[in-house]
């Protein structure tokens, strides 16, 4: 049975190096992609776009798909705006994203002139995008990618189609104007209780609200009662992308125990070579909002209150001297008998 890949476990790696041209499928992969890049490319020798635009450019670029097997082999396309997941990876899956920092979205300036493509046995196929970039200036880099993904079949249905995915690529895209220093600039906009997985948990919203990535974080967070310095949770994590224009939950496990009803902080530290941002926010965790997810949870490990351990330790002695009474009196009733 052929695996199915999370492109979402390969997502940072391929911007760390700014969009290697990377697969994500099994050694059975028998389809490729490439970008056809343009004369007004940035980064020479790589296999992802990185244009100089110009406002009220337009422009239209190319991705070549390749069919090594003996079958037409059909593909599904999007063009997706780069968005941070809450794994801390920048992710293409979601074509709807929108982060309220944005500009402008470059899903809304780059368009596919087709989301099906059908590639004869042993050929390619050239796939066409539009670019037409807006009228006003802006510093910093629009970022995107073109997922393509092979699927089984295409079921026409009236006019639904039903797609079943196999394998994905990921080609980025990025589109600049200028060479302004843009550098990324991190705020914490809310703190909540949430499931994580069906656990116990609380999620501290991070926002990049610059138009440039942020790589190779190391975020660690502080989870305090109000009024006092001792932190009930500790999490921290390395490694951590923010795409441009972006939000993202970050989790904080709350080890499957229960989330009490009260007044909280979390401290946030977030750094790398060039950034270093530290800031607090506060929240409260409402009664009901604590009794809904801990009924929700998979799993909670409930801690008794010391007063009823100690009832339930006198019980256990008081049966079992209760116990040793009984067999003593008849015991010596047996004996007399």
């Amino acid at each position: 049975m052929k695996k199915r890949l999370n492109v979402n476990i390969f997502i940072c790696i391929l911007i760390a190096f700014f969009f290697s041209h990377t697969v994500l499928a099994d050694d059975a992969v028998n389809f490729s992609a490439k970008a056809l890049l343009p004369k007004n490319q940035k980064a020479t020798g790589k296999s992802y776009f990185d244009l100089e635009m110009k406002p009220q450019q337009q422009q239209t670029i190319e991705i070549m798909a390749y069919n090594s097997s003996s079958e037409s082999m059909n593909i599904k396309l999007e063009f997706n705006t780069a968005f941070t997941g809450v794994n801390g990876l920048i992710d293409y899956t979601d074509n709807n994203y929108r982060d309220e920092s944005m500009f402008i979205a470059i899903s809304d300036i780059v368009k596919l002139k087709t989301d099906v493509v059908t590639i004869p046995a042993k050929s390619s196929a050239a796939v066409p995008l539009t670019i037409k970039m807006p009228s006003d200036t802006y510093d910093g880099i629009l970022l995107g990618g073109i997922r393509i993904t092979q699927i089984d079949s295409i079921v026409e249905e009236s006019k639904n189609i039903t797609l079943n995915n196999k394998y994905a690529y990921v080609i980025g895209v990025k589109l600049s104007e200028t060479d302004a220093i843009v550098r990324p600039k991190l705020h914490l906009k809310y703190a909540k209780p949430m499931l994580i997985n069906g656990h116990t948990g609380i999620a501290v919203n991070i926002q990049n609200d610059q138009a440039m990535d942020a790589q190779d974080l190391k975020i660690t967070t502080k989870v305090y009662s109000t009024g006092s310095q001792i932190p009930i949770r500790e999490v921290e994590k390395e490694g951590v992308c923010l795409a441009p224009n972006s939000n993202f939950d970050f989790p904080i496990e709350w080890q499957d125990k229960e989330i009490k009803p009260g007044k909280y902080g979390v401290h946030v530290t977030a750094e790398n070579s060039d950034l270093h941002f530290d800031e607090e926010i506060a929240f409260e965790v409402k009664g009901d909002e604590a009794s809904q997810i801990n009924e929700d949870a998979v799993v909670i490990a409930r801690h008794m209150p010391a007063w009823l351990v100690t009832l339930l330790k006198a019980f256990l002695l008081v049966c079992v001297l209760a116990v040793g009474f009984f067999i003593g009196y008849y015991k010596k009733s047996f004996d007399k008998g």
